[in-house]
């Protein structure tokens, strides 16, 4: 992976943010809350998560070492991938493998982040 390309991200669809708005603004605070959380007490983070993932199949620990791994980047704010993802996308283009560029500009709605920060 590239420096800072983002191994995953929260996507919407269009429609469900005009059907649903509401619903995309509690998610997205709920990506923050979550990141920060991850980010200020792993530990913590990490007996949340193996209750849904790994519980029965890996042991908490795991999860612990993971979020607390140095190598571990955990980020809400889009601002910080944006970059990363027009390399990424450039580079796509360039092997082959990206059949038609993608309006990145379209890509990102800064409004529900900037939102969910103030909180």
């Amino acid at each position: 992976m590239f420096p800072k390309q983002p191994g995953a991200v929260v996507a919407v669809r269009e429609n469900v943010i005009k059907e649903k708005r509401s619903a995309v603004e509690t998610l997205v605070e709920l990506h923050v809350r979550a990141t920060h959380l991850i980010n200020d007490d792993p530990k913590r983070a990490a007996k949340h998560i193996h209750k849904f993932l790994g519980q029965g199949l890996v042991p908490v620990e795991t999860f612990e070492k993971a979020l607390a791994s140095p190598t571990s980047n955990f980020v809400a704010d889009p601002h910080e991938i944006i970059a990363p993802t027009k390399i990424m996308h450039d580079f796509s283009a360039q092997i082959g493998t990206l059949k038609k560029p993608v309006p990145l500009d379209q890509l990102f709605d800064l409004s529900f982040y900037k939102e969910a920060a103030k909180k």
